[in-house]
């Protein structure tokens, strides 16, 4: 699917005056930046900077397709373009479990990870497991969990569960 131009961006690209951040929220995908791709696994993140011509994307797999949040911004200035990895993202942990908001915040385009004009983008993972909240379910198998972080374990089995 290729980013198009909208008539209120002004410009005969979209990107011709204004840098893009891109996550990827489930499954993997691939972001094409002017013929070079690039795999975007599940909280990958990717920066596009200003000036790219030709960007696109797509899923790995039909059957777990990408979901990308795309967020941009006006760009007074080119940067490079850049994937970023989930473990390379900033994560700073915050809440306590006395008031159940056990979290992280995972910033992925901030300035001490990639250098943007002014855009910044993250995400945050809950952690109900760290927070004290039990599985409402009994858990007969954790695997479906491992791919999710918002896993919490069940009270009965003690296995890790996300439903």
């Amino acid at each position: 699917m290729p980013l198009e131009t909208l008539k209120p961006i002004g410009a005969d690209k979209f990107l011709r005056r204004r840098e893009l951040g891109v996550i990827n929220f489930v499954g993997a995908g691939r972001v094409s930046v002017d013929g070079q791709a690039y795999v975007v696994d599940h909280l990958d993140a990717h920066y596009v900077a200003r000036g790219a011509l030709d960007v696109s994307f797509e899923s790995v797999s039909a059957s777990t397709p990408a979901k990308f949040y795309l967020l941009s911004a006006p760009a007074h200035a080119t940067h490079a373009t850049k994937k970023i990895a989930r473990a390379d993202a900033k994560k700073i942990p915050l809440g306590t479990r006395e008031t159940a908001n056990v979290r992280t915040i995972h910033q992925v385009i901030h300035p001490e990870i990639v250098t943007s004009c002014q855009l910044v983008m993250g995400y945050t993972v809950s952690n109900p497991a760290a927070s004290g909240i039990r599985c409402p379910r009994i858990c007969t198998t954790a695997a479906r969990c491992i791919a999710t972080s918002n896993s919490v374990r069940s009270a009965t089995s003690g296995k890790y569960c996300s439903c």
